[in-house]
């Protein structure tokens, strides 16, 4: 029951962020219009998908088979998302402000939180299957 409701929450955290940055292009937000927004759009929209994968198909192997993969792709866009809030506050850019632009921040929150639980899961799988071969 946690992961469905967690799911939802990741689905319509993702639904917002995607309406928040279409919204630029819509009301023709020139100073928001960059490469970093492309991105965390494709990513936006692959990084529901994927979760529902995982949690519907209860796939914790896949996680675990890839997880070398993961984390570099979640530190990536952790960086992008970073360099544009940045780039948004520096340029002063006012049709960006909204209340929206604060689920970037928690996206954020949660990608960088989802890369240390992935790292100290790693951690104590690696341990555990190295006292197993001990």
């Amino acid at each position: 029951m946690e992961n469905i409701i967690l799911l939802i929450i990741i689905i319509i955290l993702n639904i917002l962020i995607l309406k928040y940055l279409y919204d630029f292009k819509k009301h023709k937000c020139d100073c928001a219009l960059t490469w970093h927004r492309y991105f965390i759009l494709l990513f936006t929209i692959i990084y529901p998908i994927i979760i529902t994968y995982i949690s519907v198909s209860n796939r914790i192997t896949f996680i675990i088979n890839n997880i070398n993969s993961i984390i570099p792709v979640i530190s990536v866009y952790v960086i992008i998302v970073l360099l544009y809030l940045v780039k948004l506050n520096k340029s002063k850019c006012s049709c960006s402000n909204n209340w929206k632009k604060y689920l970037l921040y928690v996206q954020l929150i949660l990608s960088s939180s989802s890369i240390l639980i992935i790292y100290l899961t790693k951690k104590k799988l690696f341990n555990k299957y190295t006292l197993k071969l001990l």
